[in-house]
């Protein structure tokens, strides 16, 4: 994910009033059955690309690629086209060509801790 600080879901709890967070993937961590939703530390001066990028997230795991796709680009051109985005937006457009099946939630597997 290319980011310096990577944490849980469950540090992210302990944290979240004392530090803005950016909500970063759903991961299946190797070994494990569970999901885990992974969050970094935010750069407060993106504001508005952080609500761009948090609305296309909700688009995204509510399989509507194409509106998530749109808001991601306006992310991106709002400042945050990091590695991040740039997954999520190949994601929606690989996505679009697709069918998914019924249990899809968005979580990836991941291949090494």
């Amino acid at each position: 994910y290319q980011q310096s600080i990577i944490i849980s879901g469950s540090v992210a709890k302990e944290i979240q009033t004392d530090y803005p967070l950016r909500f970063i993937d759903k991961v299946i961590v190797k070994g494990k059955s569970d999901v885990t939703h992974i969050y970094t530390l935010v750069d407060k001066q993106k504001k508005e690309a952080y609500k761009s990028y948090n609305e296309a997230i909700s688009f995204f795991y509510k399989r509507s690629f194409k509106e998530a796709l749109h808001s991601f680009k306006a992310a991106a051109s709002a400042g945050l086209d990091d590695h991040i985005t740039q997954q999520f937006m190949n994601r929606c457009q690989k996505l679009l060509q697709s069918s998914l099946p019924a249990n899809w939630d968005g979580a990836i597997q991941l291949a090494r801790k």
